[in-house]
């Protein structure tokens, strides 16, 4: 294998310089990513052939935008969705144009609240807006951009517990953790009506679900389960929860954060931020298997972020703490390690549909990473 090489692209140029990136998304085509920068209140687009930067200015219109969180894009690539959880709001970005609508959450029966994180609906005509603060779900019509309002039953202890939202891949429902009470919320996408799984039964009662992942048939429901390091898994069509213990090999996996399945699901992989490992979970036979992530230059710390590349021959991590990255081959579980400083504090990734480019955020730099496979075989 050939030298990895990386590319930093630096988002504090043109202005508005972009501060503190939280997340990014990848265009369907791959030639565009999207970044939320939550501090400048702006999304940095760059263009993947040129690395060029292009930034757009959120705080316009009605309600002005802050605090850029989470995006999601439309299956097409027409639109951006923006979670601004400091103005609870919504911006809609055309992607073509770059124009920008605003969508204001706090209306209706259960005014939307500090917007977390989003998921639109595979067939294009709704968004899914989770409101960490009012415990609800704010559903924008796409083609209307009219907003209806779901509560998710969550209580008085509902701010700051909602950590993730996924949507089954024929678009039939939406889940969602809440760590506040170990369980997953699902609501029905045609009724709006909501349900609730209760994580915290069986042999490892999960405590503190932050992640989650559906199966590419819509039958499972992977999450991550961080105080009790563990792997909840709900069966779709029963809703009956699955308990996975993974601390059971000799490297401990502790406080897992993030994970990906394998295109074929087979394989699912898990990051565990505390223990510097990943998890890797056999949905034929359930067993479970630690890949160390510490051998190597520079030693990996911290796991924040986990992809699997569309081929499902490498598995890339984002390491906070050390500010590099992990290259995991599916086949023969070796890794290699990615020095991807001067960017710091990387916090998130994606990888270009052809599996050649993964952009890595780096909060602290203001700075992309941009490691490039195209020479390594993939």
């Amino acid at each position: 294998l050939s030298a990895l090489s990386v590319t930093q692209i630096d988002l504090t140029r043109p202005t508005p310089a972009a501060n503190n990136p939280q997340a990014l998304v990848m265009s369907p085509d791959g030639k565009e990513v999207f970044i939320a920068n939550n501090n400048s209140n702006t999304v940095s687009v760059v263009d993947t052939a040129s690395k060029d930067v292009f930034q757009i200015d959120l705080k316009i219109g009605n309600p002005v935008a802050f605090g850029p969180q989470a995006l999601a894009i439309s299956p097409d690539g027409a639109e951006i969705y923006v979670a601004n959880s400091g103005s609870n709001s919504v911006s809609v970005i055309t992607t073509a144009s770059k124009a920008i609508l605003q969508i204001n959450l706090a209306t209706g029966s259960v005014p939307g609240e500090a917007p977390s994180c989003l998921a639109v609906n595979p067939n294009g005509n709704e968004v899914y807006v989770v409101n960490s603060k009012s415990g609800s779900v704010s559903v924008i019509a796409v083609p209307t951009k009219n907003v209806q309002q779901v509560d998710l039953e969550t209580g008085a202890s509902s701010e700051k517990i909602i950590n993730a939202v996924a949507v089954t891949p024929f678009g039939s429902e939406v889940y969602i953790t809440d760590s506040a009470h170990n369980r997953v919320t699902v609501m029905d996408c045609l009724t709006k009506k909501i349900r609730h799984v209760n994580l915290s039964t069986g042999t490892v009662p999960a405590q503190s679900p932050v992640a989650l992942v559906i199966s590419n048939d819509g039958r499972r429901v992977y999450i991550a389960n961080r105080d009790s390091s563990s792997l909840s898994i709900i069966n779709t069509g029963t809703k009956a929860v699955t308990q996975v213990n993974l601390k059971t090999n000799q490297l401990p996996a502790d406080s897992p954060e993030a994970l990906t399945l394998a295109p074929d699901n087979i394989e699912l992989y898990i990051a565990n931020r505390k223990s510097n490992t990943v998890s890797v979970y056999n949905t034929q036979n359930g067993s479970v298997r630690q890949i160390n992530l510490t051998t190597g230059t520079p030693e990996a710390r911290g796991p924040l972020a986990i992809e699997i590349d569309p081929e499902g021959i490498n598995v890339y991590v984002a390491h906070t703490d050390s500010n590099s990255a992990s290259i995991i081959n599916t086949a023969t579980k070796s890794v290699r390690q990615v020095d991807l400083s001067p960017g710091e504090r990387p916090k998130n990734l994606a990888i270009t549909p052809n599996g050649n480019e993964i952009y890595f955020i780096n909060s602290k730099s203001n700075s992309v990473s941009v490691l490039n496979m195209s020479r390594q075989g993939k």
